[in-house]
């Protein structure tokens, strides 16, 4: 089946999945019940250790997640672009996104391993293929697979560790008020991970960024919903990336959820693809940026 392209380019910017598959590293089940966020309520005062024993035991367990879901683009005050996608994971292996604006046909996906990225653009049939060392190196940021992975699962996490243990408790402060608390971790003198929670123990927003403020990415999580098997998920994200020179803001809204269902991750580049650089595609990035 042909795909119109001058059709499909109306309705979808390419540029913007590109943009989103960088943007994170500038810086750096079956049924569900009825979503519904939660009145605040007070927390009880205690200690680092406790708060991140008990957000770690409310985490979602699980080797392989996948669902449907749409995923929503902006930058600055341009007008929002989203498409239908679908997404694997499989836990410490692979995750990819597959994009598919229209007709249920894949126009765009992209692969994360744990040291490699695959972005497959079959609308201008270009592909990148770099390792995660290049890209962090390229961006100067420490941002990894691991700390993806945390950030589509609401879970807390270390950057370059793929779990997170009692070991790794002594590396955070608290800052607790009324309703939330805020868990801190400084990785260098240029990082910080802010981890905020509220009286469930879970994940509510996670913020990566520069000491002064001038650059960072913030993840929201909302419309927590209950898994078959009693887990809770937040079916709704919103990612923030601010830099100096641009604000670019991404919404991942599930429609489904599967946990623990068979999944395969494979990625085929075709031979008449050509392939572009990281720094080719970081050059789109900064069109837009």
């Amino acid at each position: 089946m042909k795909i119109d392209m001058k059709i499909g380019m109306k309705i979808f910017n390419i540029r913007h999945l590109i943009c989103a598959s960088l943007a994170l590293f500038v810086l750096c089940l079956p049924s569900c019940k009825s979503k519904k966020e939660l009145e605040p309520s007070e927390m009880q005062e205690r200690s680092v250790a406790q708060i991140l024993q008990s957000i770690d035991n409310n985490s979602l367990k699980y080797n392989t997640i996948s669902g449907s879901l749409r995923v929503s683009f902006k930058k600055d005050n341009e007008k929002n672009t989203s498409s239908a996608a679908q997404i694997k994971l499989i836990k410490d292996d692979k995750i990819q996104l597959s994009f598919q604006p229209f007709l249920g046909i894949e126009v765009f996906s992209m692969m994360f391993s744990t040291d490699s990225l695959v972005i497959v653009d079959r609308i201008n049939k270009h592909y990148v293929a770099e390792s995660l060392a290049d890209i962090q190196s390229t961006a100067g940021t420490l941002f990894d697979y691991y700390s993806l992975q945390s950030l589509l699962t609401n879970k807390i996490f270390i950057p370059h560790k793929s779990s997170f243990e009692k070991s790794d408790f002594n590396a955070f402060t608290l800052e607790q008020s009324k309703y939330s608390a805020v868990l801190k971790s400084q990785r260098n003198k240029k990082q910080q991970y802010k981890f905020s929670c509220d009286h469930t123990d879970r994940i509510r927003s996670t913020n990566i960024g520069k000491e002064n403020g001038s650059d960072y990415l913030s993840w929201d999580y909302k419309q927590f919903a209950a898994t078959s098997d009693q887990q809770m998920f937040p079916m709704e994200m919103e990612m923030m990336v601010n830099t100096p020179k641009s604000l670019f803001s991404m919404t991942l809204s599930f429609s489904k959820l599967e946990v623990d269902k068979q999944v395969n991750i494979e990625l085929k580049v075709p031979a008449k693809y050509k392939r572009i650089t990281i720094d080719q595609a970081f050059e789109i990035l900064n069109k837009l940026v």
